[in-house]
């Protein structure tokens, strides 16, 4: 029969499903299954070439015209593994601030434990040197170029040490005995470089004014001071373009963005119902902020703030219930590594998860493996090819991010833009 109907009229034909419709189908994260589990991986895979094979539009093609979260190279395949050494952290796990680690030029980790702090380097595989601190160290930053360490410690005072010689060159102190008349035994709890390298702002707890920050330039004249809260301040962040600072307490819910280097406040996110764990700066966009934390219900969840435009968008990581302890952007490839905790799993489980997008999980540690400790803090070597993490079970792992590139840049190319011209013309102390 030449007139025979070309479909069945209880079967729409392929091109009459719609495609909100098809998507439907498309394997997606349950309650039981998270972005990175491998059973949830191979279904997606899977379902991309069963796509491909029918004739259906490509799904990679659909997931190109989302627009991510944050910008992105993703890696091509995993590569995500700890180096040989794993090495002790001594009293680490007594500290009430994480921030005791940071990497330096030529792949030098420095340690800060207690009065000493050692160096430690990738490419002899031992300690090359290490001096002390006249009081108890809380955070340690190198400066970005390298040239200076910064120490905060307790007795009311940050100590600039000269790299080369690992010597104290300068301190900034807290000024509660000019304003009260009293020397309060004030700690140093947080500190932060500007990107250009000429200024530098530090949190001032415990005793005479608890939640203060000051900033500094580089040859220790006073630039700013603003209180902030009530309690400790346990992150500062400097945006790329030297134009904003982030801050937040312990165990607060608000994060504060003030302009740099005035302190004058610009915006403040706020939710009743989460905590702020972790505070970075995408290091690819101006004023990207992404904010890490942990709802009432016990849900990991990642707030990215567009600052120049306005936008508040959050994301969910699972369904299950996970601790986010830190996190960090990743200035090679832009990609997310997260720490996450599952307090459910009997003896706890910490698993290290590296995002591309939200809702894309493209490497992962921690499935199927005995890796109990929690991840506390992690930074990236200055190339981001090495991970080094500090547990609370005081060990000091070195993880192998990224391959190292055979043709390696001998200078990078740094964050260029007005308001960066304008802190360097004028040694930290711009006017916007």
């Amino acid at each position: 029969n030449t007139r025979r109907r070309q479909s069945d009229r209880f079967v729409p034909a392929r091109e009459a499903v719609e495609e909100k419709r098809r998507r439907f189908s498309w394997p997606c994260p349950t309650e039981s299954c998270d972005l990175w589990d491998s059973k949830y991986l191979q279904q997606k895979k899977h379902a991309v070439l069963l796509y491909g094979v029918l004739g259906f539009d490509d799904l990679n093609k659909y997931e190109e015209q989302m627009i991510p979260a944050w910008p992105c190279v993703p890696r091509q395949r995993k590569y995500l593994a700890p180096a040989d050494s794993i090495l002790d952290l001594p009293r680490y796990g007594e500290a009430d601030f994480p921030e005791l680690l940071d990497w330096g030029s030529d792949n030098v980790l420095v340690a800060a434990l207690g009065h000493i702090y050692h160096k430690w380097s990738w490419k002899t595989q031992d300690i090359i040197q290490h001096s002390t601190t006249s009081n108890q160290t809380m955070c340690c930053k190198f400066h970005p170029r390298a040239e200076y360490l910064a120490l905060g410690t307790t007795g009311r005072r940050a100590e600039i040490h000269d790299n080369e010689l690992s010597k104290c060159i300068n301190n900034s102190y807290c000024n509660c005995d000019l304003f009260l008349g009293k020397n309060y035994n004030c700690a140093i709890t947080a500190f932060e470089w500007s990107p250009t390298g000429n200024s530098y702002v530090m949190q001032v707890y415990k005793g005479c004014s608890e939640g203060r920050i000051r900033s500094f330039t580089i040859d220790n004249r006073p630039m700013a001071e603003r209180r902030i809260a009530k309690v400790a301040i346990s992150l500062l962040r400097i945006s790329p373009d030297a134009r904003f600072l982030a801050v937040t307490s312990i165990l607060h819910d608000d994060t504060y963005l003030l302009c740099w280097p005035s302190f004058e406040l610009y915006s403040t996110l706020v939710s009743p119902n989460w905590t702020v764990k972790a505070l970075n700066w995408h290091p690819w966009r101006s004023a990207l902020l992404g904010v890490g934390t942990v709802t009432k219900d016990i849900h990991a969840r990642i707030v990215m703030w567009d600052v120049p435009a306005g936008k508040i968008a959050e994301y969910d990581l699972s369904d299950k219930n996970y601790y986010l302890d830190t996190m960090r952007f990743n200035h090679k490839s832009g990609e997310l590594v997260v720490s996450l905790y599952n307090p459910n799993v009997a003896n706890g489980n910490s698993q290290l998860v590296v995002l591309s997008d939200h809702d894309k999980a493209v490497d992962h540690w921690g499935e199927g493996r005995k890796f109990p400790d929690r991840v506390r803090y992690m930074i990236f070597n200055p190339d981001g090819t090495l991970l080094a993490s500090a547990t609370s079970d005081e060990d000091l792992i070195i993880w192998k991010f990224l391959p190292e590139d055979k043709k390696r840049k001998t200078k990078s190319k740094s964050f260029s833009a007005m308001p960066v011209y304008l802190d360097i013309t004028s040694i930290g102390c711009s006017v916007r």
